[in-house]
């Protein structure tokens, strides 16, 4: 699904070397093995293994907020996925001790079960729940059912707006029938709503803050307005606006990497989403004039359409005709059509290994069937639990990054 697909793209991998995390009492920054940053935006917050906060274990794991002027609309936190075939048929509790500081906004326990092609069967984020404000340890729970067609669970924690959570001796047991599931899949069935109807500020005239972007001419570190930072490793990329740097329009965006030893393995870009409604039945092509320096992976647009459930519809992220090393301004586009089930649409650009991308004059736009789709057939089929791992891994936080 486009918004598991999101889901993933904003997954930020930590390094792993295996190390006892409780072996001397610290706090440092960094997922634990086995557990990856992720969020709307994750350069915003930090997340890390604290043993200086023992409670019912020696090691806590900590996020906070970066920036004190964070607000709700952004989140950020810590999560996992294993393998859901050795929980099908049962009721599991994804529970652990949080406490918090000065959280404005909320701090939230969450677990997902998906099935087949990125289908959402069952969540719970809390949100009927959520922790305010300064707490003292306490335990919390979110309990679901994994069907028969499960294919992977996801759980963690995560804060929206400013603050800092703790969060220790995490558990993910069965339990019966007499715990009640805490169920909200009804409700995010339609995860669209909270979307756009149509693409905005596709020429990044405007900033985060609402000012022009194309006045006075420079370089600015953070996504335009109606824009987000994603990938597999986003802290290792800088996405930002770019009017030293026009071309069909005033102002271009940017990706960038940031560590000179990232690698093939790690993306960064920057996307957007709005809702498919307007847009069933048609054909549309989402293009982009790109350049780029020195990328030693690969520079991609990608474009996907999602259906209820978050269902994968149609996906394309030119895998198979990627941008590579140093490149001048060209026109790329993905095309893609948009079936009478489509709830959400997701497009964006990113970076693959090092180096640098440019963005200009993006347009989502109708094409007659003359124009061949670009979909990879299969994507969407899916292949939604591979390479996961069979069951929750490290939920003491004992081994470090």
């Amino acid at each position: 699904s486009i918004l598991a697909v999101s889901a993933g793209l904003l997954m930020v991998n930590a390094a792993e070397s295996g190390s006892n995390a409780s072996a001397a009492a610290d706090a440092s920054s960094g997922a634990p093995e086995g557990w990856w940053k992720n969020g709307s935006a994750p350069a915003a917050y930090d997340v890390g293994i604290d043993s200086t906060q023992p409670y019912k274990k020696p090691v806590s794991v900590y996020v906070k907020s970066l920036d004190p002027k964070t607000t709700e609309r952004k989140f950020g936190g810590m999560m996992q996925m294993c393998n859901a075939e050795s929980f099908r048929g049962k009721r599991l509790k994804f529970t652990g001790y949080v406490k918090t500081r000065d959280v404005v906004g909320t701090a939230n326990l969450w677990f997902r079960v998906d099935g087949e092609n990125g289908q959402l069967l069952a969540f719970d984020n809390m949100q009927d729940r959520p922790i305010k404000g300064t707490t003292d340890w306490k335990e919390y729970s979110v309990v679901l059912d994994v069907p028969e067609n499960a294919n992977a669970l996801a759980y963690g924690i995560f804060i929206s707006g400013a603050g800092m959570a703790w969060l220790n001796d995490v558990q993910m047991i069965e339990v019966g029938s007499e715990v009640k599931s805490t169920n909200i899949a009804d409700l995010s069935t339609s995860p669209q709503k909270k979307w756009p109807d149509a693409p905005q500020n596709l020429d990044f005239s405007v900033t985060e803050s609402g000012s022009n972007a194309s006045a006075p001419a420079t370089a600015s570190s953070g996504a335009p307005k109606g824009w987000w930072k994603n990938g597999s490793n986003s802290e290792a990329y800088d996405v930002g606006i770019d009017s030293t740097q026009p071309y069909k329009k005033p102002v271009t965006v940017y990706v960038k990497s940031l560590d000179p030893k990232a690698s093939e393995g790690k993306f960064g870009g920057m996307m957007q989403m709005c809702r498919a409604e307007s847009f069933r039945g048609k054909r549309l092509k989402f293009t982009g004039y790109v350049k780029t320096r020195d990328v030693v992976g690969t520079a991609n647009l990608w474009f996907g359409v999602d259906g209820d459930s978050g269902k994968s519809l149609a996906f394309d992220n030119m895998q198979d005709r990627p941008i590579k090393g140093t490149t001048d301004w060209k026109d790329y586009s993905v095309v893609l059509d948009v079936p009478e089930n489509a709830t959400a649409l997701a497009y964006g650009i990113f970076v693959q290994g090092e180096g640098m991308a440019w963005l200009n004059d993006v347009q989502l736009v109708e094409v007659g069937s003359n124009v061949k789709s670009t979909n990879l057939e299969e994507f969407v089929k899916g292949k939604n639990s591979k390479g996961l791992s069979d069951a929750p891994q490290n939920l003491d936080f004992s081994n470090g990054k």
